[in-house]
């Protein structure tokens, strides 16, 4: 028989007891034993009867060898290969705007420097940054000011000018994570998830690395956030001037606030692949959409794809996860619902009270605000269940 292994370009290693990672095309899929001995042997051999004889597995029949290539491992290669499949795939990411940043080339001497905080004191910084985190929570300086229209618009431009530097040290500290555990550095890029504005930086190779690693990777990112805000809130101390301390202090709630949503694995953000790692699922969202898909949808009995297969404790970690995903969807769609109907009627009122009402700049913002809340919402409603139909037309094709 054929072997059709032996002219595709793949590369196959071993990364840990019983973990296995295909890369073909910069894409990265965790297999089991068996499929990474055939993969292993089968870029040598010139024919399937060769390989089995080199598999040297007698519980194996060569038409059971043919079947898994065909049916298992080729549907991977093709689906890369296939312009239709890529654009299909692109069309349901919910990353959208991506743009480089910066070249891996402009930052690798902070990348450098920053690299040296995730050594084996990584650990302990982190959990000691973490406990005074929290107990400086309850103890962050407050002051009674009240400042102009003028001074608000200062603050929220200084406060998104901060806010993007921290996300770019977040992202730093992911590379220089990465870069400690032996990984190249990479372009920061700009993107939005859904209407979120995020940098990222692709660390699919991640993979290759063993779990520990991986989990530090993941950790780097709020790990130089729990930092920052152990300087912000020094600051905080001994700033005087009154502009300057309200700056610093929804700088210090804005940063508080990202670091924990960062922690929600309901979203492709830090928790997210932490879960996803600890799991050993590389396509965690993807596994639980087919878990829905499952309860609604009759598979073909034809279909090539199978079941996840977890052990017994992992497998309860990850229905729970998939339940709670499904309330944490739910309720969030509630609530932007209630929210939109709540804006939208709040601007009919003042439009329509507006001869009875001093029009001043306020006024005239809060309209806006809420215009462009209704717009971005609708918007962000919209694509989540575009990208929600191609996965369910996704399944059903397969």
């Amino acid at each position: 028989m054929e072997n059709t292994l032996k002219n595709i370009d793949y590369k196959i290693e071993k990364r840990n007891t019983n973990e296995y990672i295909l890369t073909y095309h910069s894409r990265y899929y965790q297999v089991g034993q068996l499929v990474y001995d055939i993969l292993r042997i089968g870029r040598e051999c010139q024919n399937l009867e060769s390989l089995k004889k080199q598999l040297g597995r007698n519980d194996i029949s060569l038409y059971e060898i043919h079947d898994i290539i065909t049916l298992k491992i080729m549907p991977l290669f093709k689906k890369e290969d296939n312009p239709e499949d890529l654009t299909y795939t692109k069309a349901s990411k919910a990353y959208w705007l991506n743009k480089r940043f910066l070249k891996g080339s402009q930052i690798v001497k902070i990348v450098d420097l920053l690299s040296l905080l995730f050594g084996r004191t990584f650990y302990p910084i982190l959990v000691l940054a973490t406990i005074v985190n929290v107990v400086a929570y309850s103890y962050v300086p407050l002051r009674d000011t009240h400042f102009t229209w003028s001074e608000n618009a200062i603050t929220i431009i200084i406060l998104y000018a901060l806010c993007f530097l921290i996300f770019f040290l977040h992202e730093t500290g992911h590379e220089a994570a990465a870069q400690k555990a032996g990984l190249p550095v990479r372009d920061i890029n700009f993107s939005m998830y859904y209407i979120f504005p995020v940098f990222y930086v692709n660390l699919d190779d991640a993979w290759r690395k063993n779990l520990s690693e991986r989990i530090k990777i993941n950790l780097g990112g709020v790990y130089m956030q729990a930092l920052v805000n152990l300087i912000i809130l020094a600051l905080m101390y001994v700033v005087h001037n009154p502009l300057a301390f309200n700056v610093l202090l929804y700088l210090y709630w804005t940063n508080t606030a990202t670091l924990l949503f960062n922690f929600i694995p309901f979203f492709k953000f830090d928790g997210y692949w932490i879960l996803s790692d600890l799991l050993k699922v590389p396509n965690l969202i993807d596994a639980s959409n087919e878990w829905y898909m499952s309860f609604v949808v009759k598979k073909s009995p034809f279909a090539e794809g199978h079941s996840l297969q977890l052990p017994t404790a992992k497998k309860t970690i990850f229905v729970v996860f998939c339940v709670l995903r499904a309330a944490f969807i739910s309720l969030g769609i509630l609530c932007l619902l209630a929210c939109t109907i709540y804006m939208v009627m709040h601007t009919v009122y003042m439009i329509q009270n507006a001869s009875y009402m001093q029009v001043d700049r306020s006024m005239i913002a809060d309209i806006m605000l809420d215009v462009l809340y209704i717009l971005v919402i609708c918007y962000a409603v919209l694509r989540f269940l575009k990208n929600g139909l191609i996965a369910l037309r996704g399944y059903i094709k397969r």
